[in-house]
């Protein structure tokens, strides 16, 4: 299990809404995290953001009109943007490994 997935069924996750731009902020991991865990709890959180999907927002892609943008930083370091394709990679990753 994931580590992100171990804290949300501990209820440990803190979202943090933004209300005016509908920014969403989360805790993926820390520095000491292999690549490859910080990649599934990446996966583990847009999996269940897509899951909180509205179902009025019915468009072709999954994640268009939803997900337009997508930063990871450190705490108190710069944002660096990661792509949509990546993040559709890291859902279909997760998906593979935890929801077949």
């Amino acid at each position: 299990m994931t580590l992100l997935g171990r804290y949300m069924k501990q209820n440990r996750v803190m979202l943090n809404l933004n209300g005016h731009s509908s920014n969403v902020h989360v805790g993926l991991g820390k520095v000491s995290l292999k690549e490859e865990l910080l990649r599934e709890n990446v996966g583990a959180f847009v999996n269940s953001l897509l899951l909180a999907k509205p179902a009025g927002l019915k468009k072709t892609s999954k994640f268009a009109g939803y997900v337009n943008a997508f930063h990871i930083c450190s705490t108190l370091g710069p944002a660096y943007p990661v792509s949509i394709q990546s993040l559709s990679r890291a859902l279909e990753q997760y998906n593979k490994a935890h929801l077949a």
